[in-house]
């Protein structure tokens, strides 16, 4: 019995930890939905999903902290990696504000550029870097529960890991490619096939580089902090 509510213990805890991520799940998407209606761009709408998206490798990798059964727990590691990149794959929503004016004029003109005064754009900034900031967040958080569980000894494994996240970036970007197309294998490899350039090379080291860099940071700022 002490034994069964010690677990029922643990696992609580483990679990409190994604409530603050939840709510701020929750208060992200009410600012999405304000975002779209005073916009009207559909981005807004999609950045709720890629949030949560983004939640779930953290789910995942916490669920992990729980005293499961192997298959359980080998299950929930294929589930993060596949999850996994989404979490910094929202780093290319920034894309879309490409189209949206903030200055009039020649930026480097400095006596002659013009600010927009439309704070309806600010507000798209605003609300794509909030939920970029909150997804890198949930991806820096799963991928330190993963690695100090499973790969604090595994270098190699880790930049491997680093290198998948990137070309899974490449390939939901470029490609259109998301986590659930590995269950349509034919698709898959047909697509993945014809992406074999040196641009995917290049675009997979970017981002696994990218990857590397914000989670070296992250465990570095983690350390100052002890």
């Amino acid at each position: 019995m002490m034994e069964r509510t010690r677990m029922w213990r643990k696992n609580a805890s483990v679990m409190d930890k994604l409530v603050p991520f939840a709510w701020g799940f929750l208060a992200y998407a009410l600012l999405s939905c304000l975002t779209f209606y005073a916009s009207g761009h559909l981005i807004h709408i999609s950045m709720i999903w890629n949030l949560f998206l983004a939640f779930l490798p953290l789910i995942f990798s916490s669920l992990l902290g729980c005293k499961l059964h192997k298959v359980a727990r080998i299950a929930l590691m294929v589930l993060w990696l596949l999850f996994i990149p989404n979490a910094f794959y929202v780093l290319t929503d920034f894309i879309h504000i490409s189209d949206l004016s903030y200055y009039v004029g020649g930026y480097y003109d400095f006596k002659n550029v013009d600010y927009a005064k439309d704070a309806v754009v600010y507000l798209e900034l605003i609300n794509i870097t909030i939920g970029y900031l909150l997804a890198l967040a949930m991806g820096l958080t799963s991928f330190k529960n993963i690695h100090q569980k499973f790969l604090a000894k595994h270098h190699s494994v880790v930049l491997i890991i680093f290198l998948l996240i990137g070309y899974a970036m490449y390939i939901g970007r470029f490609l259109r490619l998301n986590s659930w197309d590995i269950f349509s294998p034919l698709k898959l490899w047909e697509r993945v096939a014809a992406s074999c350039n040196w641009f995917g090379l290049v675009m997979t080291l970017l981002f696994a580089g990218y990857v590397a860099a914000v989670y070296g940071g992250f465990r570095w700022l983690a350390r100052l902090k002890k």
